[in-house]
C-alpha cells in the first residue's frame, strides 16, 4: 500500500475530513464529507483550486507554497465560519507538507466555537453587568455625599460594616446659625420661591462650613448645625468655627432683610451614630451642643457669640468684646460670652 493510500485509510478510519492537493493548490483528491465545508455548493471538487473552495486562504498562496516545499511551517487558520447541516459550524484548516504537495486537514470545532462564542457573550454581559453596577455605586456613593457629611459618607463607603450605633466622646466645637427674616419674607411669596430663597441662603452656610473643615450636621427649618473636630481630627477646630461663622456673616452684610445669627461652643460631647439599625444618623450630643444652640438664641442679626471655653482657643487676631456673663436658658452655671468683631 502506497502512503498515499495508507495515509488516506487511516484519516478514514478516524473520521478526518481531508483533501490532497499539489503544491499549486489544486485537489487532487478529498474524503467523502469534504464537500460540506467548502464554500461553494458544488457536486465535484477535484480538480478545483484550493483557494477557490476555501476562500479564507486567498492572499496566503505564496505562504502555502512555501509549506509544500518545507520551507515554512504548516499552517493552521482556525476557527471558519460555517452554514454546515445542522446550521452554523466553525472548522479550523491545518495545512501540512505532504510528499510533493499538500495535506489539507479539516476539523470540526463547532462545539469548542460554540462554547467559546458563548463565553465571549458571557463576557460581554459580565462586563456590561459590572459596567452598570459601576455606574450605580457611583450614583449611591454621590447620593450618599449628599445627604451626608463628606467624611462620614466617604468612611462609610470604604467600609460598610463599622457603621454601627455609638459613638465616642470628644472636644468638638458646635456651631448654629439661624437666618433671622425669613418667616415674615415667606408670607408674601408662594411656596417654591421661599424653597428656592432657603435652599440659596442655606447653600451659602454650608459653603462656608466646609470651607472650613467643618461638617453639616443637619438642618433645621431656616437654621443649621454645624460641628468642628468629628469625624476628622482639626487642632484648629474652635478658630476654623469662627472663621466660617464670620464669612457667613459677611456673605450678608449688605442684605437689608436676610442676616444670620450665629453662636458657637467648644465643650466634650459625644460624637457618633444615634437612631436604630434601620434608621441612623451622625451627629454630636452633649451640653455642648445645648449652649451652642442658646448662643445663637441670644445672637442679634448679623451677630456672632461665641462661650468663653471657645474664646480660649482661639489666636489673638480675632477681635471680640467681652458681654459678661450670663446663666443660658435650662443651665444652672454661668457661662461668659463674646462677640466677634473681627477677624484679621
Amino acid at each position: 500500500m502506497s502512503d498515499t493510500n495508507l495515509l488516506k485509510t487511516i484519516l478514514t478510519f478516524q473520521g478526518i475530513e481531508y483533501a490532497l492537493a499539489a503544491a499549486d493548490g489544486r485537489l487532487l483528491s478529498h474524503s467523502p464529507g469534504l464537500r460540506q465545508w467548502a464554500a461553494d455548493d458544488v457536486r465535484e471538487i477535484n480538480g478545483r483550486s484550493l483557494y477557490s473552495l476555501f476562500h479564507e486562504l486567498t492572499g496566503l498562496e505564496d505562504d502555502i507554497a512555501q509549506v509544500a516545499r518545507r520551507q515554512q511551517p504548516p499552517i493552521k487558520i482556525e476557527k471558519i465560519a460555517r452554514q454546515g447541516p445542522n446550521g452554523s459550524a466553525y472548522i479550523t484548516l491545518s495545512i501540512l507538507p505532504f510528499n510533493n504537495g499538500l495535506l489539507i486537514i479539516v476539523s470540526d470545532v463547532t462545539d469548542t466555537g460554540n462554547l467559546e462564542q458563548r463565553l465571549s457573550q458571557r463576557r460581554n454581559e459580565l462586563s456590561l453587568l459590572s459596567n452598570q453596577l459601576n455606574n450605580t455605586r457611583n450614583q449611591l456613593d454621590d447620593l450618599l455625599h449628599r445627604f451626608l457629611p463628606n467624611p462620614i459618607a466617604s468612611q462609610m463607603v470604604a467600609d460598610p460594616q463599622a457603621v454601627k450605633l455609638g459613638g465616642e466622646r470628644k472636644e468638638v466645637t458646635v456651631l448654629f446659625a439661624d437666618l433671622h427674616g425669613f418667616t415674615s419674607w415667606t408670607e408674601n411669596v408662594n411656596p417654591e420661591q421661599a424653597l428656592h430663597m432657603l435652599n440659596d441662603k442655606l447653600s451659602i452656610a454650608v459653603d462656608a462650613l466646609i470651607a472650613h473643615s467643618g461638617i453639616l450636621d443637619k438642618y433645621m427649618g431656616d437654621a443649621v448645625m454645624g460641628v468642628f473636630n468629628t469625624p476628622l481630627n482639626d487642632p484648629d477646630h474652635a478658630y476654623h468655627a469662627v472663621q466660617a461663622a464670620w464669612q457667613l456673616i459677611c456673605a450678608f452684610k449688605e442684605d437689608p432683610v436676610l442676616q444670620f445669627s450665629v453662636g458657637i461652643n467648644t465643650g466634650t460631647a459625644v460624637a457618633g451614630n444615634i437612631g436604630t439599625l434601620e434608621a441612623m444618623n451622625y451627629t454630636v450630643i452633649g451640653d455642648a451642643v445645648n449652649q451652642a444652640k442658646r448662643l445663637q438664641e441670644m445672637a442679634k442679626p448679623g451677630q456672632v457669640l461665641i462661650s468663653g471655653s471657645t474664646q480660649a482657643l482661639l489666636p489673638d487676631e480675632v477681635g471680640l468684646l467681652s458681654l459678661g456673663s450670663f446663666q443660658l436658658r435650662g443651665r444652672s452655671k454661668t457661662t461668659d460670652i463674646y462677640a466677634v468683631t473681627n477677624l484679621n
